[in-house]
């Protein structure tokens, strides 16, 4: 395998790369927009279980201060799903920004190939 092959490989491989981003993050904002879901996890739980668990959190009652720790690591999770959400779209952003520029050097990466061929 050439070089010039071995590139080919790693463009193609970076396209394919891209476009699975690119549909994850489709994937996500169809559900987003689904209404179960915007009521179950967005409402319910990213909104208002979060409150509820901040404001359990924060009480100086005695009886809940062996409870404080399940309940941080409840935040912790809500956090974790908000900010593996984000990182779904924005990868999704990005990788459909370099999808252009993978393109474009794929076709002359081939072109150049096509070029060698021609020569040989």
């Amino acid at each position: 395998m050439t070089g010039l092959e071995r590139e080919i490989q790693e463009v193609e491989l970076a396209i394919e790369e891209a476009n699975a981003a690119v549909k994850r993050a489709s994937q996500l904002r169809k559900l987003m927009k689904n209404a179960e879901f915007r009521a179950i996890i967005e409402e319910d739980y990213l909104r208002e279980e979060a409150i509820r668990l901040a404001h359990i959190f924060g009480s100086p009652s005695p009886t809940l201060k062996a409870a404080k720790d399940d309940i941080a690591t409840d935040i912790q999770g809500i956090a974790s799903l908000k900010r593996y959400f984000h990182t779904i779209l924005q990868m999704g952003t990005q990788a459909n920004d370099a999808l252009i520029a993978h393109q474009e050097n794929l076709d002359e990466l081939r072109q150049g190939d096509a070029d060698a061929e021609d020569l040989n």
